[in-house]
């Protein structure tokens, strides 16, 4: 999966790039609202949760409960500074949350707006 915009570029977020989630889990603001997946994590966990969602971008949108975890890039660069997080509810009616993770640096930079944009061009 690849979208593209003037700024950034989503995609797949590979096992090696682990540690930029790791970084932006050590947010104490990231963990105040996604606890769940960030209050103990570690390298590991994260290259688990990122096999994880591989896997699941393989079944594609067919099955969106599964959900989608892409990289956000910035697409001067290609570095890779947040992520967001896209996946609906089984049952009706059909809602999506989107969710985004940042680097701190990079907070109020528009960011978020843009990914999710582009997050939802994958709405069927």
């Amino acid at each position: 999966m690849y979208i593209e915009t003037k700024r950034l570029v989503l995609r797949e977020l590979l096992e090696e790039e682990a540690e930029v989630l790791l970084e932006i889990s050590n947010d104490k603001q990231v963990k105040k609202y996604h606890p769940a997946f960030f209050e103990n994590s570690t390298l590991d966990f994260i290259k688990t949760a990122i096999s994880y969602f591989q896997i699941n971008a393989k079944i594609g949108v067919k099955n969106p409960e599964h959900g989608f975890l892409l990289a956000v890039c910035l697409k001067d660069t290609g570095e890779v500074v947040g992520v967001i997080t896209l996946n609906s509810k089984k049952e009706p009616p059909k809602e999506w949350h989107i969710g985004w993770f940042f680097l701190k640096p990079l907070y109020r930079k528009g960011l978020c707006v843009g990914s999710r944009s582009c997050g939802v061009r994958l709405f069927p």
